[in-house]
């Protein structure tokens, strides 16, 4: 099952120090994060913030040169690729629909640009790579709970 999701917020990954995009499910709380390439970021972010550019960005051309040829972007689902989210651009063309595979920061910089619905699978929101996470982050939090900082030694400041 596929949910529509929209763009809440922008974020970094504090481990990898990685922009990541947060896509919040449009009908509920939940939310997964995308990451995204630097390159990607910034049309990305200039979409978000309406600022115009004087000639187009690589991905604006992307989507003009999609126009031209008489395709339309119909929408872009997220799912789980082998080891990180990956996206499928629907592309709809002379009466039929093509889907592309493809990173998930660019199919999201091209639709942002091209006012496209986003979706992703429901499986993302529960997926195994966030559940790690969570428990990695939370064992992490145990174990510096459970630090004690008079093990260092003492210091004085003179």
């Amino acid at each position: 099952m596929i949910i529509q999701v929209e763009v809440a917020s922008f974020g970094v990954d504090h481990t990898t120090a990685e922009p990541l995009v947060i896509l919040k499910a449009c009908e509920s709380d939940r939310s997964i994060s995308i990451p995204v390439a630097p390159a990607e970021a910034a049309p990305i972010a200039i979409k978000s913030m309406n600022v115009k550019s004087r000639l187009p960005l690589t991905i604006d051309l992307v989507g003009l040169v999609l126009a031209q040829l008489g395709g339309k972007l119909a929408k872009v689902v997220f799912v789980n690729g082998d080891e990180c989210v990956i996206a499928r651009i629907h592309i709809a063309a002379a009466a039929a629909v093509h889907i592309t595979e493809c990173r998930a920061s660019d199919a999201l910089a091209l639709a942002m640009r091209r006012n496209c619905p986003l979706f992703a699978e429901d499986a993302l929101f529960d997926s195994e790579p966030i559940k790690k996470n969570r428990e990695q982050k939370n064992t992490l939090r145990d174990t510096i709970r459970r630090i004690d900082t008079l093990e260092f030694g003492r210091y004085y400041l003179e």
